[in-house]
């Protein structure tokens, strides 16, 4: 068995190149790591440029879970309670009270 690594059906000689290549895209929509040791794959997870990564699985997600991308793969988050914020406006109204008194 060799030490080679996979992103998107190319070989790398390690995981740092690997990470470099998967960041160096314009996109961030979503990625996955796969891996027997659950520390390193959630340290390569946080390292990744991506909206969801999947660890150990890949593009199963519940409804209640943000879903979106980092840089030019979209703008805000589908499902969860970060999905109603495309959908809302937040104003502020101030007055002094004490005037009022």
């Amino acid at each position: 068995m060799n030490n080679l690594h996979r992103l998107n059906n190319e070989q790398f000689e390690n995981v740092e190149e690997a990470i470099a290549r998967s960041n160096a895209t314009k996109f961030g929509l979503a990625a996955g790591v796969f891996s027997n040791n659950i520390a390193r794959a959630m340290g390569i997870a946080t390292r990744l440029q991506a909206g969801t990564v999947w660890v150990n699985h890949y593009g199963d997600s519940d409804v209640s879970v943000p879903f979106g991308g980092y840089k030019e793969s979209g703008w805000g988050k589908d499902n969860g309670k970060y999905a109603l914020e495309n959908y809302m406006e937040v104003k502020t109204i101030s007055f002094p009270i004490n005037k009022y008194h």
